[in-house]
């Protein structure tokens, strides 16, 4: 699938799963038998706010794990990197989700390869780093 279809189908998903939430809100909140009046507005505004907080959170997060693309066919040696990110303590890792720093990158595919997390088949593309 090309990058652009991608795009479009996470998007389209996105869109979907969040107008069936917000559909649900308002289900909810006119089937409530204490709120007075009509004021649908209100489920509206409560989803639209968390959506929108939702898509800034993840699109910081994409933005900033990036580089670690190429392990996504790997989920155990990519949730093993990112916990050792998040040991470090990095105020970039803690506070954006971002990953690790490149000066630490050696380090941890040499405690990666120690647990036998390490990469024994190349991924096309993927950069590879050798430890020290």
């Amino acid at each position: 699938m090309s990058p652009n279809r991608t795009k479009l189908v996470v998007a389209t998903a996105w869109f979907l799963f969040w107008a069936m939430m917000v559909s649900v809100a308002v289900q909810d909140y006119a089937r409530d038998d204490g709120n007075a009046g009509n004021a649908y507005w209100q489920p509206v505004l409560w989803e639209s706010s968390s959506i929108f907080a939702a898509t800034v959170l993840l699109l910081i997060q994409h933005h900033f794990t990036h580089p670690y693309d190429h392990l996504l066919a790997r989920p155990a040696r990519w949730l093993a990197l990112q916990a050792l990110c998040e040991g470090k303590k990095e105020p970039e890792a803690v506070a954006l989700f971002a990953g690790c720093s490149a000066q630490s990158a050696e380090a941890q595919l040499a405690v990666l390869d120690h647990w036998g997390l390490g990469q024994s088949v190349p991924i096309a593309g993927a950069p590879r780093l050798e430890a020290a």
